[in-house]
């Protein structure tokens, strides 16, 4: 649900679905369901999922990456970015 109109509508179906007669609430649920199965209009924001405590090779490969980036030249954003994606890609995943 995209708009305001939208919004208007479903809260209507939503108070149709609960107040209304038995058929106007079976065609309130239909048509909801209808609306809840619609795929989303954005795009969800991708996530990476990395553990609170970081294991010591997780440490050990950021520190090695902050290192490279500092001898290459990079400046401290350099260091920064090239540890935390280094921390993405070792990380484990959680299942």
């Amino acid at each position: 649900m995209s708009n305001s109109n939208d919004l208007r509508v479903s809260r209507e179906l939503l108070n149709t679905a609960c107040n209304g007669s038995w058929q106007e609430q079976a065609y309130a649920l239909n048509q909801l369901r209808a609306l809840v199965a619609q795929p989303a209009d954005h795009q969800a924001e991708q996530m990476a999922c990395m553990p609170v405590e970081r294991c010591y090779d997780v440490r050990a490969k950021m520190i090695i990456a902050f290192n490279e980036a500092k001898n290459a030249g990079g400046d401290l954003d350099d260091q920064l970015d090239a540890a935390y994606k280094s921390a993405l890609r070792f990380s484990p995943n959680p299942q």
